[in-house]
C-alpha cells in the first residue's frame, strides 16, 4: 500500500460500511457456450462453460445462474464421475493466451485456481488445456490434454506429470478399465513424429499408436493421421470407440466427420463425413452426445453444418438442425447456427442441449425435431457501454461484443436486437467465398444532437427509434471529446481521442467561442512519444473552471489556460505494477465540493490529487485496477469506481477512501457505470452482462425549533 492508499485488507474491513444491497443481473442474455456437462446422478443439473465463465442450471437448462470464473474463457470442463461436487475447468483470460486450471469442490459454485500446467522451458506462459478426463473412481486423478503435452495429476491439480509424446488434442479414460487412456496427439512441427490416436493400458507408462484406417494425405506429398478432436468410449460390449475428426480447406482426403473402432482403436472406419466447411474456421470441433441409457441414439453438433442425429450407434446419420437453420443462404454460406457443445440429459423424454456461438443454449425435447432458445440468466455477454434513452418508452441500450446493440424497455426482463445493424445472414467468424457482413461487436453508444442514438461498430450507425432499427451513418464524430468550460459560457473545447506525433500541429485540441459554430486550434500536447497516444477521458477541474485534465495512455495532461497550452501532470502517478514510467489513465472524475479532489483510474490502482493534478497519491493498492469512474449527481462527494476484478467501489469523501459497494457482483471488469431512475446504479461488465444495484435513498434531516411533533424525514 502506497501513501494513504486503501489495500484489499482495508477494503474488506470497510465493506460493511459501503455495502448497501445485492447486485442483480438484468441481461442482456446469451453469449458463446463452449462446453455442456450434465451432472452424474442429478438429472436436473447441467453446467455450461462459456467464453465468460461457468453457468449452472438446476432445471434442465430452462434457466441459468453464473457459477463463477466470470470473464474466463472456458476451453474444457469435466465433472468427476464418482463425486459430482468436483469439477475441473481449463480456461484462460479473455484475450490472454496463458492457460489456467481451476477446481470446484461444491458443484461449480466456487472455484480455486490450481497449479498451472508446466510450460516449455523457454516460455513464461502455461499451455492452454484443450480437453479434460477425470478418473471414474478417484476425483483427485485428472488428465488434461494441452498444446504442449498430456498431463496427469493425482492430487487434484496440485502438481502435474507429463505423459505421452507431445501436443495432445483429446483424451478419455475407459470407465471399465481406468488404467486405459486414449489420447489424440498431433505433430507440432513438420519434423515432429508425435501423431495419431494412442492408447496406454498401464496408466501412462507405455503407449501404442492405434490409428489404422486414419491415414490421410497432406499437401506437398506429405501424409499423416486424421486430426482427431474428441474420443468417446461408448457403453456396451467391446466397448466401441467413436471419435470426431477435423477437416480443413485444401487438404485432400481430410474431411470432418466421425470414425469408429470396434477393437480398442487398433482399426478405424469412417462412418460419417460432414460437408466441407466454407470457412477457415472449419476446424472448429464437432461435439458428440449420447442419449443416457440408449447408446444407439446420439447427436452431433457442428460449427458449420448444423445438428445431426443417429439412431443406430453412429452407423447412419440424419439432419436434425430444424429451427437452428437460417434458411436458404446459398451453398457457399453457412446454413445454421455455429455450435460448439452438445449434451443429452436423462428423462422421459431425454432433453438435448447445444451450445452456440454468441446465441447461448438451444434446447430440444424430441431429439432435434424442434428447438427453442434457453438463455434466461445466461449473461455471458461483454457489455462495453450502456445508454438510457429518456423519451417514452424509456429504453436501456447495451453495446455488446457478441450481440450488437441490445434493447430493453421493461428494465431488463426482455431484450431485443435492433434491425439493420446485423446481417440477415447468421453470425460468421470465418471467411466465405461470398462475404457475410456482421457488425456484432459494438463499442460505444451516444445520444446525438437531434435526439437520435448513435452506435460505433465496424462502422457508424444511427437509430431514430431508440434502437429498434439502425441505418449506416458516418456523420457522427467518434474521434473527438467535446466539453464545455463552465467558467466561460459558450466556450467549447474539442480534444481528439488519438494524438499522433507526426500530426501534432494539425491533429490537436480545438476551441470554439460560439458554441461550436466555428473552431480554431489551440495548444499542442508536449513530450509525445514516438507512437500515437489515446485520450480516454476529459474533465474540467471543479475548483478552476478553465482547467482541463485529459486521461491518456501516457498519463495525465492538463491545461490551466482553457486549452492554449498543455503540460504532463504525472508526479506520483507512476506505474507500481509495471515497467512503464507513467501509468495509463483509463478515466478521471472531479469531486464537485471542497477539497475538490481529482481521482484517476489506472490499471495500477486509483490515485487522487488535491492540487489540480500537480501531484498524485495512491488511494488503493496496485491490485485494484481502475476501469471506470462516476460521480453521484445527487450526492456531491460520493463517487463510484468500476474495477478490473474487485467489483464496484464507493467513496463518500470525494475519493479519499474507498470501500466495496454491494454484494454479488462477479469478479469481471466493470466497463461502464451509469446512474438511472434516481437511485439505481448500473454496471456494464466484461463477460457477465449488466447488473443493477438499488442505492439507499438520500435522507435530509430536518431540525425544528419549539415544540410539537417532528415532521417525517424528507426524501431528497
Amino acid at each position: 500500500m502506497r501513501g494513504s492508499g486503501v489495500g484489499l485488507a482495508a477494503l474488506a474491513v470497510l465493506a460493511g460500511v459501503a455495502s448497501a444491497g445485492t447486485w442483480t443481473p438484468i441481461g442482456p442474455f446469451g453469449g458463446t457456450v463452449t462446453v455442456l456437462a450434465p451432472v452424474p446422478g442429478q438429472p436436473e443439473r447441467v453446467l455450461a462453460g462459456t467464453e465468460a465463465g461457468v453457468y449452472l442450471s438446476e432445471d434442465r437448462g430452462d434457466s441459468w445462474v453464473l457459477g463463477g470464473l466470470a470473464g474466463r474463457v472456458v476451453n474444457a470442463l469435466a465433472v468427476a464421475p464418482s463425486d459430482s461436487r468436483v469439477v475441473y475447468v481449463a480456461g484462460r483470460s479473455l484475450g490472454w493466451s496463458d492457460g489456467r486450471i481451476f477446481r470446484s469442490t461444491d458443484g461449480g459454485r466456487t472455484w480455486n485456481e490450481r497449479t498451472p500446467l508446466p510450460g516449455h522451458p523457454s516460455s513464461f506462459s502455461s499451455p492452454i488445456g484443450l480437453d479434460i478426463a477425470v478418473h471414474p473412481s478417484d476425483p483427485l486423478t485428472v488428465l488434461v490434454a494441452s498444446e504442449r503435452a498430456l498431463f496427469r495429476s493425482r492430487n487434484g491439480g496440485a502438481s502435474w506429470q507429463p505423459l505421452g509424446c507431445g501436443y495432445c488434442r483429446a483424451v478419455t479414460i475407459d470407465p471399465a478399465s481406468p488404467d486405459t487412456y486414449y489420447a489424440a496427439f498431433a505433430p507440432s512441427s513438420i519434423r515432429d513424429s508425435c501423431d495419431g490416436v494412442q492408447v496406454t493400458r498401464d496408466g501412462g507408462a507405455t503407449w501404442k499408436v492405434v490409428s489404422d484406417g486414419l491415414k490421410r494425405a497432406r499437401p506437398n506429398g506429405r501424409s499423416g493421421y486424421a486430426r482427431v478432436d474428441r474420443i468417446f468410449v461408448l457403453p456396451g460390449e467391446g466397448p466401441p470407440l467413436l471419435a470426431t475428426t477435423l477437416g480443413g480447406r485444401g487438404v485432400s482426403e481430410d474431411r470432418s466427420g466421425i470414425v469408429r473402432s470396434w477393437d480398442g482403436g487398433s482399426h478405424w472406419e469412417t462412418v460419417f463425413e460432414l460437408p466441407p466447411a466454407a470457412s477457415w474456421y472449419g476446424d472448429e470441433h464437432a461435439a458428440l452426445a449420447v442419449v443416457p441409457g440408449d447408446a444407439a441414439q446420439m447427436l452431433l453438433s457442428t460449427f458449420w453444418a448444423g445438428v445431426w442425429r443417429s439412431r443406430d450407434g453412429g452407423a447412419s446419420w440424419e439432419d436434425a438442425t430444424g429451427e437452428l437453420s437460417f434458411g436458404d443462404v446459398g451453398p457457399e454460406e453457412k446454413p445454421a447456427q455455429e455450435l460448439h457443445a452438445a449434451a443429452v440429459l436423462p428423462g422421459t423424454p431425454p432433453r438435448v442441449l447445444v451450445g452456440s456461438d454468441r446465441e447461448g443454449v438451444w434446447v430440444s425435447d424430441d431429439l432435434g425435431g424442434h428447438w427453442r432458445q434457453s438463455i434466461q440468466g445466461l449473461t455471458a455477454v461483454q457489455v462495453n457501454d450502456l445508454l438510457v434513452v429518456p423519451e417514452p418508452p424509456i429504453s436501456l441500450l447495451a453495446a455488446t461484443s457478441e450481440r450488437a446493440v441490445q434493447r430493453t424497455t421493461d428494465g431488463g426482463r426482455l431484450w431485443s436486437t435492433g434491425g439493420g445493424m446485423t446481417s440477415p445472414r447468421p453470425p460468421y467468424r470465418g471467411y466465405s467465398p461470398v462475404p457475410v457482413p456482421y457488425c456484432g461487436s459494438v463499442f460505444q453508444l451516444a445520444l446525438v444532437s437531434d435526439g437520435d442514438v448513435a452506435a460505433l461498430s465496424c462502422q457508424g450507425y444511427r437509430s431514430a427509434d431508440r434502437g429498434a432499427t439502425w441505418e449506416q451513418d458516418v456523420g457522427v464524430d467518434w474521434n473527438t471529446l467535446v466539453l464545455p468550460l463552465p467558467a466561460e459560457p459558450g466556450v467549447l473545447v474539442a480534444v481528439p481521442r488519438f494524438v499522433r506525433p507526426e500530426l501534432a500541429t494539425e491533429d490537436r485540441p480545438r476551441r470554439s467561442q460560439d458554441g461550436g459554430v466555428t473552431w480554431e486550434p489551440c495548444g499542442v500536447l508536449p513530450e509525445l512519444p514516438g507512437y500515437p497516444i489515446s485520450v480516454h477521458d476529459a474533465v474540467v477541474d471543479a475548483a478552476n473552471g478553465t482547467w482541463i485534465h485529459l486521461a491518456t495512455s501516457r498519463g495525465v495532461y492538463t491545461s490551466t489556460d482553457g486549452c492554449q497550452s498543455w503540460q504532463p501532470r504525472n508526479t506520483g502517478l507512476r506505474a507500481p505494477c509495471g515497467n512503464e514510467p507513467k501509468a495509463s489513465v483509463e478515466a478521471l472524475v472531479a469531486s464537485p465540493q471542497a477539497p475538490f479532489r481529482l481521482v484517476a483510474a489506472t490499471p495500477c490502482g486509483l490515485f487522487s490529487s488535491l492540487d489540480g493534478a500537480a501531484s498524485w497519491v495512491a488511494v488503493t493498492g496496485p491490485e485494484v485496477a481502475g476501469v471506470s469512474l462516476l460521480g453521484d449527481p445527487r450526492a456531491p462527494g460520493v463517487l463510484f469506481a468500476g474495477t478490473g476484478a474487485h467489483g464496484v467501489l464507493r467513496s463518500a469523501d470525494g475519493g479519499a477512501t474507498w470501500a466495496p459497494l454491494g454484494e454479488g457482483l462477479p469478479a469481471a471488469a466493470v466497463n461502464r457505470l451509469l446512474m438511472v431512475s434516481s437511485r439505481t446504479l448500473l454496471a456494464a461488465t466484461s463477460g457477465a452482462g449488466a447488473w443493477k444495484l438499488e442505492l439507499p435513498s438520500l435522507v435530509r434531516r430536518t431540525v425544528r425549533r419549539g415544540t410539537g411533533p417532528a415532521p417525517s424525514a424528507a426524501i431528497r
